[in-house]
Parts: C-alpha cells; structure tokens; sequence
C-alpha cells in the first residue's frame, strides 16, 4: 500500500484568495432573486406564510461567534437551566426539580459554565446553612429574548411534523 506524499499535492490555483484556508469551501452567497433558490421552506398548513424573502448574510467571523453561543446554549441541560431561571427558579433544588432528568452532578457543571460565559449570576447569602441563589445576568436575559424564535419556530415546526408523522394518512 501507498500512502501519497504530501508534497504531491497539487499547487493552489492562483486565482483564488490567497489568505483563504484552502480547505474551506468557496458557498455563493443566497441570492433570493436566483430563480429556484428558495431561502424559506414552506411553512406547514394553517400556519401564514412570512413575507420577508430574504435572510442577511452572515460572514465567518459573526459564524464563529453564533456557533459558539449556540453550542453553549445546545449542550444538553443547558436551554433547560436557563428556561427554569427565567421561569423564577433561583436555588439549586429548585432548578433540579424544573428540569426533568437533569443530575445534580451535571447541574453543577452547567451552573459553572453558565456563569463562566456570564449568562448567570450566582449569590452567595451568609446565612446558616449558606444559601446560593442563580438568576440571569443581563446578557442571559438578552439570550432568552433571541431564543425566542427559536421556540417559535420549534411550535410552528416540531408540532406540525408531530401532527403529521401521527396523522393515519402519513402511514398510508
């Protein structure tokens, strides 16, 4: 078996941006006017259609700061923890008992991080025994309010392939 020498590899074509990682892919930029580019899918029945056709471009660097705001909020328990503290949950075993399946163990690590990335607030209140108390801190709070469509687009969506995966029509 031959393994190619790295050195083989073929000169970059010239024509491209040179400060350009070769291993990212060159994706057009959406264009809603380009005939058969949809940006939106079409939204299940009963639901209005949106009427804004297009959606704003987002470079790399405003990707790299959405993906990391994203995969904080998307570990598992994390959007949990915070839907309870916006729901008014501000002690541990209250935060426990509002999010279904969620161990003690992972809450501790998620409250850390949570806070780390300044979304929470903890306060320590000297009293015997010590009580800790966890509230959204003002980015938190902006977080759950850009969440919001999220949740949004979650009913509209989930719900309606929910209704139609369970519809007897869907089997036929």
């Amino acid at each position: 078996m031959t393994i190619a020498n790295t050195t083989d590899a073929p000169a970059l074509d010239p024509t491209r941006n040179p400060t350009r990682n070769p291993t990212q892919r060159d994706l057009p930029s959406p264009d809603p006017h380009t005939p058969g580019l949809s940006t939106r899918a079409n939204p299940p029945s009963g639901h209005p259609a949106r009427t804004d056709s297009t959606w704003e471009h987002i470079d790399d660097d405003q990707c790299r700061l959405f993906s990391d705001s994203l995969e904080l909020v998307g570990k598992r328990w994390s959007s949990g923890i915070l839907l309870a503290i916006a729901r008014g949950a501000s002690r541990f075993s209250e935060i426990v008992a509002l999010v279904p399946g969620l161990s003690d163990r992972l809450l501790a690590q998620r409250l850390k991080e949570l806070e780390a990335a300044d979304l929470l607030e903890r306060r320590v209140i000297a009293t015997t025994p010590v009580q800790v108390r966890y509230r959204l801190s003002a980015r938190g709070s902006d977080l759950m309010c850009s969440l919001q469509p999220l949740v949004t687009h979650g009913q509209r969506w989930v719900k309606a392939d929910a209704a139609t995966s369970a519809s007897p029509t869907a089997e036929a």
